[in-house]
């Protein structure tokens, strides 16, 4: 949606309104998965490089994952350290991957997901970032993640994201390998629930 223009050649989507999407879910449900697909499909659609921050994460398992899904490259950055040194003007990046945010990191965290948006703005960039989620939903029959399952924090963040995304898989929960899976959107113009396809041997939502 973000490259999307009308007629005259202008955004559909205004840069002012533009904003990061937030995806959350529990530990190991495949939000990293789901992430290297998008990288791969967003690779191949546009033709530029994507980036993809592993704050959180093992860098080079990460460049290991995405490099499997047809060879796409990627630039994978180790840190937000490193990610701040590099040149954003040579990185027309067709997505920029944000993994993890902890989901009770309080310290400055409005701060960050301001820095990000203004980022996604004036790069014309779609923005994802991931998250987990606490095991609230544990306790529910219905495990289906909810906003109010989000920290207070992440909560009062949420007017500075266009969408927020909850990953969910049933066999996650129960023994089975149905590979059923639904991508629930919670925010903005679009709530709906979309259902994926979930590929247990691939780790991969393709």
């Amino acid at each position: 949606a973000y490259f999307t223009k009308d007629e005259f050649g202008s955004y559909r989507i205004p840069l002012e309104k533009q904003r990061p999407v937030f995806m959350v879910g529990a530990p190991g449900i495949g939000k990293t998965a789901l992430a290297c697909d998008l990288i791969s499909l967003s690779y191949r659609k546009f033709g530029a490089m994507p980036g993809y921050l592993a704050e959180n994460e093992d860098a080079e398992a990460i460049a290991k994952r995405i490099a499997a899904r047809g060879d796409t490259p990627c630039i994978v950055f180790p840190s937000l350290d490193a990610f701040g040194l590099f040149d954003l003007q040579a990185l027309p990046t067709p997505l920029l991957v944000i993994d993890y945010v902890p989901y009770d990191l309080n310290e400055d965290l409005r701060g960050f997901f301001e820095t990000i948006k203004a980022f996604a703005q004036g790069h014309q960039s779609p923005v994802l970032i991931i998250s987990q989620i606490s095991r609230k939903a544990d306790g529910r029959k219905d495990k289906r993640p909810l906003v109010r399952d989000l920290s207070l924090s992440m909560q009062n963040c949420l007017d500075l994201v266009d969408n927020i995304v909850f990953l969910y898989r049933e066999d996650y929960y129960r023994n089975g390998n149905t590979g059923e899976a639904e991508a629930i959107f919670a925010k903005g113009s679009l709530e709906e629930t979309i259902s994926l396809k979930w590929n247990a041997n691939l780790s991969s939502f393709l």
